[in-house]
């Protein structure tokens, strides 16, 4: 059997390049059937938070990386239907798993249901969703939903996984918020109008030599919606490897 993860991670930086924090908000939700560890962490930006502070939503400090919409794909191989009894852990270290399908025994340290009810998110935080005593096969669907958040990643041929408590889905799916930096740094130089962008990976895999970002883009929006672009050169983790004009010059 093929296990296939697929997902991304979005993180602001300052022209300094460094991490900016408390941005646990819930951009793009998922439907309701969603499993949540609680409704207090993501934030909308859309609808007033339950918790202010001089008029400003109290978001999380220590959160300084979303992990968006990862997912598990479960391919059979040759003529099999199903393979029962499947168990999966995910495991996130320096950040807590937040929202889940279908459902599973979460741990995430810090966290608890009451409003305002989670405490400090360090690097070292390791949060995990255990899915035990899968049923892996067949072609269900889960709940019905038109949002395509949750739609598009169900347009993959791959087996549905079911529970033991009936809940099923085309995939594993998960997220989180961490407090973690991102693998690529971006600084803008007032003095010389440049943008320097460098490899920022955390000590944990800085000495990999295969981590490569293949693809990359400069990307420029206007106040008006306008978009300009510029696809920057591969990317080898581990040193400085891009150097060019900032956008503010650049494009118009």
């Amino acid at each position: 059997m093929i296990v296939h993860e697929w997902g991304t991670f979005t993180s602001l930086q300052n022209e300094a390049g460094q991490a900016i924090g408390g941005i646990n908000t819930d951009d793009e939700p998922v439907p309701r059937f969603v499993h949540r560890l609680t409704d207090w962490l993501l934030l909308s930006p859309t609808e007033v938070p339950a918790n202010f502070f001089q008029g400003a939503p109290s978001c999380h400090p220590d959160v300084t990386l979303r992990l968006e919409t990862p997912v598990l794909y479960f391919h059979l191989p040759g003529a099999w239907t199903r393979i029962p009894e499947v168990s999966v852990t995910a495991r996130f270290r320096g950040g807590w798993l937040t929202e889940f399908y279908p459902n599973a025994l979460a741990d995430a340290p810090g966290v608890s249901k009451d409003p305002g009810g989670f405490g400090p998110l360090r690097s070292d935080t390791v949060s995990t969703l255990a899915w035990n005593n899968l049923d892996v096969g067949g072609d269900e669907n889960g709940p019905p939903s038109n949002e395509h958040v949750w739609t598009a990643p169900r347009g993959v041929r791959a087996a549905s996984v079911r529970t033991p408590g009936g809940e099923a889905e085309r995939f594993l799916f998960y997220r989180g918020v961490g407090h973690i930096d991102a693998p690529i740094a971006v600084a803008r130089n007032a003095d010389t109008d440049e943008l320097v962008v460098r490899s920022h990976l955390p000590h944990e895999l800085a000495g990999r030599e295969s981590l490569e970002v293949k693809s990359a883009w400069l990307v420029d929006v206007d106040a008006y919606g306008a978009v300009a672009f510029r696809v920057l050169p591969a990317l080898r983790l581990g040193f400085s490897w891009y150097r060019g004009r900032g956008p503010t010059s650049t494009y118009r």
